[in-house]
């Protein structure tokens, strides 16, 4: 089996990923890294970051257990926006762009400063399935998730800086 990058995955596969793992468990909708690393193709430490960045956004609520354990949330579970602009249709360069440009100012830009970047007269790209695509960017280190777990910042408000290092994946 070949491992991917969690960063490459569509968002659809991610959502799907957390859904159907949570779906599958028998403990009450807990599951832990592995069973959703499984689903991914992915790396056990990747997806492991990506649900702890997860469960800081709200998207996810972790458990202290022998293993980490996670739950969906409810606008997790919750279906796509309707008539949403599908994010995996949002090319890798539209969307590094968008990150870049939101974060000019300040140096790091929120979820919302990004979608703004994405949106369109007709449609606006689902705030969920942005934040796993960004969560799933900073697990695989294209991306700085600027964090306070202190705060409890709405996931709107925290921030996303590029790495200077990396590009968009193609």
């Amino acid at each position: 089996m070949t491992v991917q990058d969690i960063g490459q995955v569509s968002v659809q596969a991610l959502r799907a990923s957390l859904l159907v793992t949570a779906a599958r468990t028998a403990h009450a909708g807990m599951f832990s890294a592995g069973p959703v690393a499984a689903a991914l193709a992915a790396t056990a430490i990747q997806v492991g970051r990506w649900l702890d960045l997860l469960a800081v956004l709200g998207l996810l609520a972790r458990y202290p257990t022998a293993v980490r354990a996670y739950a969906c949330q409810p606008q997790l579970v919750a279906a796509p926006a309707t008539g949403a602009r599908p994010l995996d249709e949002v090319s890798p360069s539209e969307l590094w762009a968008a990150v870049v440009t939101a974060q000019l100012q300040t140096g790091k830009a929120s979820a919302s400063q990004i979608a703004a970047f994405l949106d369109t007269r007709t449609s606006r790209v689902d705030r969920v399935d942005l934040l796993l695509r960004l969560a799933a960017l900073a697990a695989c280190g294209r991306l700085w998730a600027c964090t306070d777990d202190a705060t409890r910042l709405r996931p709107t408000d925290i921030g996303w800086t590029a790495v200077p290092t990396t590009s968009p994946a193609p």
